[in-house]
Protein backbone atom coordinates (compact mmCIF):
# COMPACT_ATOMS: atom_id res chain seq x y z
CA UNK A 1 0.00 0.00 0.00
CA UNK A 2 1.24 3.39 -0.49
CA UNK A 3 0.73 6.71 1.58
CA UNK A 4 -0.28 10.58 0.58
CA UNK A 5 0.43 13.09 2.60
CA UNK A 6 -2.33 15.57 3.31
CA UNK A 7 -1.22 19.51 4.08
CA UNK A 8 -3.83 21.08 6.56
CA UNK A 9 -2.38 24.97 6.67
CA UNK A 10 -2.79 26.93 9.88
CA UNK A 11 -6.41 28.37 8.61
CA UNK A 12 -8.09 25.24 7.97
CA UNK A 13 -6.49 23.49 11.94
CA UNK A 14 -9.46 24.79 13.68
CA UNK A 15 -11.99 23.85 11.52
CA UNK A 16 -11.05 20.15 11.18
CA UNK A 17 -10.11 19.93 14.59
CA UNK A 18 -12.70 17.54 15.45
CA UNK A 19 -10.73 15.20 12.38
CA UNK A 20 -7.40 15.76 13.34
CA UNK A 21 -7.82 14.70 17.44
CA UNK A 22 -6.50 11.19 17.94
CA UNK A 23 -5.08 11.45 14.97
CA UNK A 24 -0.92 10.54 13.77
CA UNK A 25 0.17 14.10 12.37
CA UNK A 26 3.29 16.45 12.08
CA UNK A 27 3.32 19.42 13.22
CA UNK A 28 5.16 21.96 11.21
CA UNK A 29 5.93 25.53 13.43
CA UNK A 30 7.11 28.93 12.35
CA UNK A 31 10.21 28.62 12.57
CA UNK A 32 10.39 25.32 10.72
CA UNK A 33 10.26 22.17 13.38
CA UNK A 34 8.66 19.47 13.02
CA UNK A 35 6.89 18.06 15.78
CA UNK A 36 5.68 14.23 15.68
CA UNK A 37 3.14 12.66 17.63
CA UNK A 38 -0.50 12.18 18.42
CA UNK A 39 -2.99 15.26 18.19
CA UNK A 40 -4.74 15.51 21.60
CA UNK A 41 -6.76 18.75 21.52
CA UNK A 42 -7.46 21.76 19.35
CA UNK A 43 -8.80 24.82 19.97
CA UNK A 44 -8.67 28.94 19.37
CA UNK A 45 -5.24 29.52 21.09
CA UNK A 46 -3.38 26.07 21.67
CA UNK A 47 -2.70 22.40 19.60
CA UNK A 48 -2.03 19.71 22.36
CA UNK A 49 0.27 16.82 20.97
CA UNK A 50 1.91 13.83 22.60
CA UNK A 51 5.16 12.79 21.14
CA UNK A 52 5.78 9.22 20.54
CA UNK A 53 7.52 9.11 23.95
CA UNK A 54 4.55 10.14 25.86
CA UNK A 55 5.48 13.40 26.36
CA UNK A 56 2.62 16.23 26.26
CA UNK A 57 3.71 19.33 24.30
CA UNK A 58 1.50 22.42 24.01
CA UNK A 59 1.69 25.01 21.36
CA UNK A 60 0.28 28.34 20.60
CA UNK A 61 -1.86 28.47 16.96
CA UNK A 62 0.12 31.56 16.49
CA UNK A 63 3.29 29.15 16.01
CA UNK A 64 1.81 26.48 13.83
CA UNK A 65 2.14 26.51 10.11
CA UNK A 66 0.36 23.98 9.57
CA UNK A 67 -0.29 19.63 10.29
CA UNK A 68 0.79 17.37 7.73
CA UNK A 69 -1.46 13.89 7.64
CA UNK A 70 -0.20 10.83 5.87
CA UNK A 71 -3.08 8.49 4.77
CA UNK A 72 -2.88 5.19 3.46
CA UNK A 73 -4.11 4.71 0.03
CA UNK A 74 -5.66 1.39 -1.95
CA UNK A 75 -2.67 0.94 -4.31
Amino acid sequence: MGKRQTRIFQADVLPKAAELTGREANVVLANHTTMHGVILAVNAENLQIRDMRLKKHTVQMSQVAEVTLDLRTEW
